[in-house]
């Protein structure tokens, strides 16, 4: 497992976000955590996530990344930065409220689509 963090200087409180691999790295994606984050997915939450990773590294070993998990992360991060991005426009209106929801809903698909393609 690993993790980074990525602090905004303008509203840290609701735009900064973790990004994190849980378990074992050739064997996981990495996904986002926003620090106002409501709630996790049940199996980031529990052990599901990490153990699933080990699985399938006890299953196949070392191997690369599978082409379709880099293009996941890297179609992820678009549509991170793009919510970031009307986020920041909406806390630039007061809409606190409305950014925060679409920050959380943002990263909640994506972890669902994540958990469906590493099929944990």
């Amino acid at each position: 497992s690993s993790a980074t963090f990525e602090i905004d200087k303008q509203y840290p409180d609701v735009l900064s976000t973790a990004y994190f691999t849980i378990g074992h790295p050739l064997h996981t994606v990495y996904v986002p955590i926003p620090i106002c984050v409501e709630k996790v997915h049940p199996a980031m939450s529990s052990t599901a996530w990490a153990a699933g990773t080990w699985k399938r590294f006890d299953k196949i070993g070392l191997q690369d990344i599978p082409a379709d998990w880099v293009k996941f992360e890297k179609d992820f991060m678009a549509k991170y930065i793009a919510a970031k991005a009307e986020a920041r426009k909406l806390l630039n209106s007061g809409k606190r409220a409305e950014a925060v929801k679409l920050i959380n809903d943002t990263a909640e698909t994506i972890w669902k689509d994540a958990v469906k393609l590493m099929d944990l």
